[in-house]
């Protein structure tokens, strides 16, 4: 896309490429945060099954159990329609559920 914005021949489609290059950059930034996410709920989600831990860390669980039914509801929406591009056609909110659930990992 940038070798195409430094031509000479982009007038023609130039706002189709800028709205690419913006979708490719909301995909990439999700992405991130997606991957972040799903390293820290596969670490978390092997220490919070255990009941006893649950029971001795009752916020922290909670915390990940808010995440954990997020993530498993993402990752079926996903399964259902899995076009990659199709996951940011809401705009930037699956990165921001994705940011606010890193967050909340981090804090746990």
């Amino acid at each position: 896309l940038q070798t195409m914005m430094g031509s000479r021949f982009i007038m023609g489609v130039r706002d189709e490429v800028e709205t690419w290059a913006k979708k490719l950059g909301l995909l990439s930034e999700t992405l991130d945060e997606w991957i972040a996410c799903q390293r820290n709920w596969m670490y978390l989600e092997t220490i919070f099954c255990a009941e006893d831990i649950q029971k001795q860390l009752p916020v922290e669980s909670q915390k990940f159990m808010v995440v954990d039914k997020m993530w498993k509801n993402i990752m079926k929406q996903t399964s259902e329609a899995p076009k990659v591009i199709g996951s940011i056609d809401d705009g930037p909110s699956l990165l921001e559920k994705f940011q606010q659930a890193n967050a909340t990992l981090e804090s746990v």
